[in-house]
């Protein structure tokens, strides 16, 4: 998000509400969790600095964007500053997409710790001090009996409304493993929202350069894991679930819905549990973020959300504060219906969040 281009421009949408269903805090150092852990894991901070987790072999530009500099100390008085400031965005959801402890492989033990600690942390510090902020719950998805107690134990809270989970793990999200996280999501009225991270790779893995990674990386991550959970039965079995992609885009939804289609016709007697074509699962259970949107018209825009066949599929994020995020100002092309922006920027969001209000 570049702030020098915000501020002129953020009256340009005061007549619309804006919710960011995509924004992002973070700690300064591991530290700060020390308070929310008990003994027997304080000293992996302490004593042998186990706190630093970026598997990827390259990062992005910083140079382009000089709140990527920033991205790994967020501060709230930031954010208030220029996102809910600034910008013009009335309410926001954080979430971790920077350590995601739910992707890390192995020691589960130390990584529940840590996201359990980390949930305790963004409450007191984030949510607490900011009514215009909503928030997520961080689990360890690897194990999900575990991740289900947590779930109940931080889902109660008023400003709570998604489980954050990674895009890519070692498993397929359709996985009956993974069931009683979904069961504890849906009993807490929660929305599953999936964000990629340092772990996502695209078919070939991560690729020399970060302009592949940002092409494929995160899309295929995405697109595979719904087909899986389309696949699997998830919304067949938890038909009042959501799930939202964040950070992937959407303009590839009418692709992969037609071609799941197709499939489905063909094979359908494959998977005998999935009772309606994979189209109206996705269209119903299924929501997209903006970012990072490409340059489209208003024009063609309009032509992706008739393939989809539903307005109600897109939701405006900012990805606040990397590097190609955008205000509501900014993120939709101009000549675009009033109403479709209104469902974008706030409507969508309203219809799909409990608690967002």
């Amino acid at each position: 998000m570049n702030t020098s281009a915000v501020t002129p421009q953020a009256g340009k949408m005061t007549k619309y509400r804006a919710i960011d269903v995509d924004a992002h805090e973070n700690i300064a150092s591991y530290d700060e969790l020390l308070p929310y852990l008990e003994p027997q894991w304080q000293r992996y901070i302490t004593e042998y600095r186990i706190d630093n987790y970026e598997p990827k072999p390259f990062n992005p530009p910083t140079g382009m964007n000089p709140l990527e500099a920033r991205a790994k100390s967020a501060n709230l008085g930031l954010l208030v500053r220029e996102l809910l400031g600034d910008a013009g965005v009335d309410v926001a959801i954080i979430n971790n997409a920077v350590h995601q402890f739910g992707a890390r492989t192995g020691w589960f033990e130390y990584h529940t710790a840590l996201a359990h600690a980390y949930n305790d942390w963004v409450i007191e510090h984030w949510l607490e001090k900011e009514p215009r902020l909503r928030g997520s719950v961080n689990i360890v998805p690897n194990d999900p009996i575990a991740a289900a107690r947590e779930i109940d134990r931080v889902g109660a809270h008023p400003q709570i409304v998604q489980v954050a989970l990674p895009v890519v793990v070692d498993r397929q999200w359709g996985e009956a493993f993974y069931h009683p996280i979904y069961e504890a999501a849906a009993r807490n009225g929660l929305v599953i929202a999936m964000h990629h991270g340092a772990q996502t790779k695209g078919a070939t893995g991560y690729g020399r350069y970060f302009v592949e990674w940002r092409t494929t990386g995160m899309m295929q991550g995405m697109m595979c894991q719904l087909v899986s959970m389309v696949v699997h039965g998830i919304f067949d079995l938890f038909p009042e679930l959501k799930v939202i992609g964040l950070g992937a885009g959407f303009t590839w939804l009418p692709s992969l819905m037609s071609r799941m289609d197709r499939q489905y016709a063909e094979f359908r007697h494959e998977t005998p549990w999935v009772r309606r074509k994979p189209s109206e699962h996705l269209r119903e259970h299924v929501r997209l973020a903006t970012q990072p949107m490409e340059a489209i018209s208003a024009k063609h825009l309009q032509y992706v959300i008739e393939l989809i066949g539903s307005d109600e599929v897109i939701l405006f994020s900012s990805d606040y504060p990397y590097y190609g995020g955008s205000s509501p100002s900014e993120s939709l092309p101009a000549g675009l219906p009033d109403d479709l922006v209104r469902k974008i920027l706030s409507e969508n969001a309203l219809k799909t969040y409990q608690g967002i209000g």
